[in-house]
């Protein structure tokens, strides 16, 4: 499984990748996690896209969810399943 799952703030998707990985376990990556310094300050992009290459590499199997489509975007070519909320 390599699912990305984009949609709005409050959408569900931190829901729907509990339920998929209570039927497969795989890593799991919030965009949150990489979009944001402490606090509320945003990182700069090309770290958080670095960032979320390395989680990619780092796994076999993986969901990554949230709502930065510029996060996003240069990835989208490694998902089997993109599912938008």
């Amino acid at each position: 499984m390599k699912t990305i799952l984009l949609g709005n703030a409050g959408a569900g998707k931190s829901t729907l990748s509990m339920r998929l990985m209570a039927k497969q376990p795989v890593a799991r990556l919030s965009l949150d996690e990489v979009a944001f310094d402490e606090g509320t300050q945003r990182r700069p992009i090309q770290d958080s896209i670095a960032d979320v290459r390395s989680f990619i590499a780092s796994h076999e199997s993986w969901i990554i969810e949230g709502c930065y489509a510029d996060i996003i975007e240069p990835v989208l070519c490694e998902c089997d399943e993109l599912i938008f909320l």
